[in-house]
Protein backbone atom coordinates (compact mmCIF):
# COMPACT_ATOMS: atom_id res chain seq x y z
CA UNK A 1 0.00 0.00 0.00
CA UNK A 2 1.50 3.31 -0.65
CA UNK A 3 0.81 6.89 0.86
CA UNK A 4 1.08 8.89 -1.82
CA UNK A 5 3.19 10.89 -0.54
CA UNK A 6 7.03 10.32 -1.74
CA UNK A 7 8.90 11.68 1.40
CA UNK A 8 6.88 9.71 3.58
CA UNK A 9 7.40 6.71 1.54
CA UNK A 10 11.34 7.56 2.16
CA UNK A 11 10.83 7.44 5.79
CA UNK A 12 8.44 4.17 5.89
CA UNK A 13 11.38 2.25 3.55
CA UNK A 14 14.64 3.79 5.64
CA UNK A 15 12.64 2.78 8.96
CA UNK A 16 11.80 -0.27 7.88
CA UNK A 17 15.62 -0.78 6.89
CA UNK A 18 16.55 -0.49 10.25
CA UNK A 19 14.21 -2.87 11.80
CA UNK A 20 15.44 -4.92 9.34
CA UNK A 21 19.21 -4.80 10.57
CA UNK A 22 17.81 -4.88 14.24
CA UNK A 23 16.15 -8.21 13.48
CA UNK A 24 19.01 -10.08 11.32
CA UNK A 25 21.38 -8.75 14.23
CA UNK A 26 18.89 -10.46 16.99
CA UNK A 27 18.49 -13.44 14.93
CA UNK A 28 15.01 -12.97 15.24
CA UNK A 29 11.63 -13.31 13.00
CA UNK A 30 9.16 -11.71 14.61
CA UNK A 31 8.97 -7.96 13.28
CA UNK A 32 6.26 -6.51 15.76
CA UNK A 33 9.08 -7.54 18.81
CA UNK A 34 11.61 -6.46 16.94
CA UNK A 35 10.41 -3.31 16.98
CA UNK A 36 9.24 -2.49 20.49
CA UNK A 37 12.70 -3.85 21.42
CA UNK A 38 14.53 -1.29 19.33
CA UNK A 39 11.52 1.56 20.75
CA UNK A 40 12.20 -0.28 24.11
CA UNK A 41 15.96 0.13 24.33
CA UNK A 42 15.67 4.16 23.13
CA UNK A 43 13.25 4.92 25.45
CA UNK A 44 15.83 3.85 28.06
CA UNK A 45 18.67 6.15 26.69
CA UNK A 46 16.64 8.67 25.68
CA UNK A 47 15.83 8.29 29.56
CA UNK A 48 18.99 8.94 30.67
CA UNK A 49 20.21 12.03 28.33
CA UNK A 50 19.75 15.35 28.74
CA UNK A 51 18.16 17.57 26.04
CA UNK A 52 20.93 18.06 23.91
CA UNK A 53 22.04 14.28 23.43
CA UNK A 54 18.33 13.39 23.11
CA UNK A 55 18.23 15.66 19.63
CA UNK A 56 21.24 14.70 18.74
CA UNK A 57 19.97 10.96 18.68
CA UNK A 58 17.05 11.81 16.94
CA UNK A 59 18.88 13.71 14.17
CA UNK A 60 20.15 10.55 13.01
CA UNK A 61 17.55 8.51 13.11
CA UNK A 62 14.40 7.92 10.56
CA UNK A 63 11.86 10.30 11.21
CA UNK A 64 9.22 7.24 12.27
CA UNK A 65 11.74 5.95 14.77
CA UNK A 66 12.46 9.66 15.36
CA UNK A 67 8.58 9.17 16.31
CA UNK A 68 9.33 6.36 18.79
CA UNK A 69 12.20 8.01 20.21
CA UNK A 70 10.34 11.39 21.08
CA UNK A 71 6.60 9.34 21.54
CA UNK A 72 5.82 9.86 25.69
CA UNK A 73 8.61 11.90 26.66
CA UNK A 74 8.54 14.37 29.45
CA UNK A 75 12.09 16.51 28.73
CA UNK A 76 11.84 18.37 31.77
CA UNK A 77 11.98 16.15 34.08
CA UNK A 78 15.30 14.23 32.68
CA UNK A 79 17.72 12.70 33.07
CA UNK A 80 16.96 10.35 35.40
CA UNK A 81 19.69 9.29 37.56
CA UNK A 82 20.74 5.43 36.74
CA UNK A 83 21.92 3.25 39.19
CA UNK A 84 23.43 0.22 37.49
CA UNK A 85 23.53 -0.95 34.12
CA UNK A 86 21.38 -4.00 35.41
CA UNK A 87 18.75 -1.46 36.26
CA UNK A 88 18.56 -0.39 32.83
CA UNK A 89 18.31 -3.88 31.19
CA UNK A 90 15.46 -4.32 33.48
CA UNK A 91 13.68 -1.04 32.99
CA UNK A 92 14.01 -1.96 29.02
CA UNK A 93 12.88 -5.73 29.93
CA UNK A 94 10.07 -4.30 31.82
CA UNK A 95 8.89 -1.56 28.44
CA UNK A 96 8.70 -5.52 26.93
CA UNK A 97 6.32 -6.74 29.67
CA UNK A 98 8.53 -8.68 30.52
CA UNK A 99 8.71 -10.92 27.71
CA UNK A 100 10.27 -14.23 28.97
CA UNK A 101 11.24 -14.97 25.46
CA UNK A 102 13.20 -11.85 25.38
CA UNK A 103 16.86 -11.21 27.23
CA UNK A 104 17.39 -7.64 27.26
CA UNK A 105 21.23 -7.26 27.65
CA UNK A 106 21.71 -8.55 23.62
CA UNK A 107 18.67 -6.33 22.75
CA UNK A 108 20.46 -3.40 23.92
CA UNK A 109 23.96 -4.39 22.72
CA UNK A 110 22.36 -4.97 19.36
CA UNK A 111 20.60 -1.57 19.23
CA UNK A 112 23.47 0.22 20.72
CA UNK A 113 25.63 -1.16 17.69
CA UNK A 114 22.99 -0.41 15.11
CA UNK A 115 23.33 3.16 16.61
CA UNK A 116 27.20 3.02 16.34
CA UNK A 117 27.09 1.44 12.73
CA UNK A 118 23.99 4.31 11.66
CA UNK A 119 25.17 7.23 13.44
CA UNK A 120 27.95 9.58 12.71
CA UNK A 121 30.84 8.66 14.70
CA UNK A 122 31.17 11.90 16.46
CA UNK A 123 27.86 11.86 17.49
CA UNK A 124 27.71 8.40 19.30
CA UNK A 125 30.70 9.77 20.89
CA UNK A 126 29.27 12.13 22.64
CA UNK A 127 25.97 10.57 23.15
CA UNK A 128 28.33 7.73 25.13
CA UNK A 129 30.12 10.52 26.74
CA UNK A 130 27.05 11.97 27.60
CA UNK A 131 25.19 9.10 28.85
CA UNK A 132 25.56 7.41 32.02
CA UNK A 133 29.46 5.61 32.48
CA UNK A 134 26.93 2.38 33.46
CA UNK A 135 26.02 1.72 30.10
CA UNK A 136 29.53 2.42 28.46
CA UNK A 137 30.19 -1.14 28.60
CA UNK A 138 27.32 -2.18 26.42
CA UNK A 139 28.39 -0.08 23.45
CA UNK A 140 30.63 -1.96 21.18
CA UNK A 141 34.65 -1.14 21.40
Amino acid sequence: MSTGVPEWEVEISRSSAWIDDLLARLGWHDRKLTQSALKATLHGLRDHLDMDAVALLAQGLPALLRGDLFDGWRPGDKPLPLASRDDFLDRVHETLHRNLAVDPEPVVRAVFAQLQDRLAASEVEEIKAIGPAALRGLWPI
